[in-house]
């Protein structure tokens, strides 16, 4: 992941950055990736894949540590 341009280290994201393995192949899954201060205005936000197969359906960003919602009550965000 990258913000503005600035990846966040590898080191420092759940699992290393290792989040493709057997168990995870055929399931979607919630998972918090990194946790980042991310500055006010506009940014450019970045996933980087390290490793063939990996897939993104949704991506959820939050200021606190709640989850995202249930599937039916997934609301789209506005487009730009």
């Amino acid at each position: 992941i990258a913000i503005d341009g600035r990846e966040i280290p590898q080191e420092e994201m759940f699992a290393k950055g290792r989040l493709f393995n057997y168990g995870t192949k055929q399931n979607w899954l919630w998972m918090i990736v990194a946790v980042a201060d991310i500055p006010a205005g506009e940014r450019l936000f970045t996933i980087r894949a390290k490793a063939s197969e990996f897939k993104v359906d949704r991506v959820y960003l939050s200021k606190t540590e709640e989850w995202p919602p249930v599937d039916a009550l997934w609301k789209e965000s506005e487009r730009r």
